[in-house]
């Protein structure tokens, strides 16, 4: 079940980078986000062959490191602000981590109601 949720993460992901990609006019960002794209594919693939949690995290974490690597390339006004400096918590230190951390919140609350 953990590697469905984690290839489901992984896939829409990808296409949110492939969709901005696709649509920005920037040669260097598309190329970017392209790149990391791929590497969420890449990750997809490793899925098959994890042999446990760990290595499930693992594989999450790198598509992850990819993703929000290229984040800010998907913002096309106002960049400066809504790019995150890395990813950081209780507190967050940037814009984007406190908003990420809010939509989590509502989400996690709507999760529970259920």
């Amino acid at each position: 079940m953990s590697k469905c949720i984690v290839a489901g993460k992984l896939q829409n992901a990808r296409a949110n980078l492939m969709r901005s990609a696709r649509d920005h006019s920037s040669e260097e960002d598309r190329g970017l986000l392209v790149r990391a794209a791929e590497e969420l594919a890449a990750g997809i693939r490793r899925l098959e062959f994890a042999d446990g949690l760990d290595h499930i995290r693992g594989i999450e974490g790198a598509a992850a490191r990819a993703y929000f690597g290229v984040f800010g390339c998907m913002i096309r006004q106002d960049r400066e602000p809504f790019t995150p400096k890395g990813r950081s918590r209780r507190p967050p230190l940037d814009r984007m981590n406190a908003l990420l951390s809010y939509l989590y919140a509502l989400l996690l609350r709507i999760a529970r109601r259920r």
